[in-house]
């Protein structure tokens, strides 16, 4: 699963490393593009690939709490 994921991910990684160097464009809104892109292909992958597992959608913010809850430790 994890190889079929990096293997989608790949065609993808110009756009993302665009995404970061865009003028005007603020970390946060990078991070949050960046992060709705790989979620977004997790889910086209639990629709190509029913017998997996879907993991349920999180969102960024709930992403970013999880994370500085952790960070704090």
């Amino acid at each position: 699963m994890a190889l079929m994921l990096a293997t989608r991910l790949y065609p993808l990684v110009p756009s993302l490393v665009a995404i970061f160097f865009l003028p005007g464009c603020s970390s946060d809104s990078a991070q949050r593009i960046a992060f709705e892109t790989l979620q977004n292909v997790g889910q086209q992958d639990c629709q190509k690939y029913p017998s997996a597992e879907c993991p349920k959608r999180e969102s960024y913010d709930d992403y970013q709490r999880e994370r500085k809850k952790l960070e704090s430790k």
